[in-house]
């Protein structure tokens, strides 16, 4: 005799929902809080030029090349904030994951070019090992959400 009853199904078909909807949130989550982060950085370099009454750093840092990379990747976070929540299908689930991944590399890349050129970290690099820390979170997360089939 089957154990399970229609009202013992349905409710477990909802709580499967619950999940998926929850690990999507979170890596939608991630890509907000990334977003943040990386304007928290420029907000932070701009209040120290603002203090030392010297803008000379952005003309270097991040270099022409670097500023229209930093109008991407604020445009990419928001964009894919935006799209983890309205859109669920398997191909874009399982894209999240590498996408999260390479979100890693690029406070990792900055900061390598810092210490290269002889600088010292400065306290946006607090804010860059928060942005790698929810790239790996998120990556992690990514992964559990792609995973998410629904259950017969």
């Amino acid at each position: 005799m089957n154990a399970e009853t229609p009202h013992s199904q349905s409710a477990f078909q909802a709580s499967d929902v619950i999940m998926r909807v929850r690990q999507q949130a979170a890596v939608a989550q991630c890509w907000t809080t990334q977003l943040l982060l990386l304007l928290g950085v420029l907000v932070l370099g701009f209040l120290q030029a603002a203090i030392k009454d010297d803008f000379s750093i952005f003309l270097h840092d991040p270099g022409d090349a670097g500023w229209n990379a930093i109008i991407i990747l604020i445009s990419f976070y928001a964009v894919m904030s935006v799209l983890v929540r309205v859109y669920d299908g398997t191909w874009f689930r399982w894209l999240n994951v590498p996408l999260l991944l390479t979100t890693l590399l690029f406070p990792v890349r900055h900061q390598t070019k810092h210490i290269m050129e002889g600088q010292m970290p400065n306290q946006a690099v607090a804010l860059e090992v928060l942005i790698v820390l929810i790239a790996i979170l998120g990556t992690v997360l990514a992964v559990r959400w792609a995973r998410w089939s629904p259950q017969k």
